[in-house]
């Protein structure tokens, strides 16, 4: 019988701050997961560092740096649960992001992804700010020609349904794979975003995410364009 939902971390020189995302989710309430750390060809100590954990929950694989999403891909095709949760490997869960986002998938088999609230923190672990985004379907439906509502860091899945929509589309390397995903998960079923801010979205100067704001920003746009040409949304007034 499978886990019932799996976690994947994408991870690439993660030593600093992995530790701690792992023990948020080994103290998580709700217990019946496991999690595949996927490690994007680190020159760190990340490897040692997953090497080194005794959890049994915990799985890793290693593969040649190709990018987060890609990552994500590959975690996504190689696990038979149902529910994938994504958390990136600087960041923290909150005790009850799994049970909570487990909950709605279970009251609603028309919902095939619930996101959160990410709650902003420091290098160090303080909170400077929280972000919210739209929560009911059709709210967010209103948003996702314009602009991305769902955090990927804090997001889980229905995983049929991401792999009928085709999964992470990462051989163009634009950097918004994600919202990507969301657009066409959304014609196959419900989106939800809770209000509770689950997951803790960390900051820091050696970002990777940070540093691509630009390179991101173009991307956003030339996904909300294929929005519009392939998908069948309406026409935003942001392009």
């Amino acid at each position: 019988m499978s886990t019932r939902v799996t976690v994947i971390i994408p991870a690439y020189n993660a030593e600093s701050f992995l530790q701690e995302t792992l023990d948020s989710l080994y103290i998580q309430k709700f217990r019946d997961f496991q999690i595949l750390v996927v490690d994007d060809g680190s020159t760190d100590r990340t490897l040692e560092l997953l090497e080194k954990q005794t959890d049994p929950r915990l799985k890793f694989v290693s593969y040649r740096n190709c990018g987060a999403g890609a990552s994500r891909q590959r975690a996504m095709e190689s696990v038979d649960s149902e529910l994938i949760a994504f958390l990136d490997a600087d960041d923290l869960a909150h005790p009850d992001r799994l049970g909570a986002q487990l909950s709605l998938f279970e009251q609603d088999e028309s919902l095939v992804l619930v996101g959160s609230g990410l709650e902003l923190i420091n290098q160090d672990g303080v909170t400077v700010g929280f972000r919210s985004y739209p929560e009911s379907d059709s709210a967010i439906r209103a948003m996702l020609p314009i602009e991305n509502p769902v955090a990927q860091p804090a997001v889980m899945i229905r995983r049929s349904i991401a792999v009928l929509a085709g999964g992470y589309r990462v051989n163009e390397g634009d950097g918004a794979e994600d919202y990507d995903l969301w657009l066409r998960m959304a014609r196959l079923g419900k989106l939800k975003n809770l209000p509770d801010h689950l997951t803790r979205y960390r900051l820091h100067k050696n970002q990777f995410k940070a540093s691509r704001t630009r390179l991101q920003l173009r991307a956003s746009l030339t996904v909300r364009k294929r929005a519009v040409f392939e998908y069948g949304y309406p026409r935003s007034l942001r392009f």
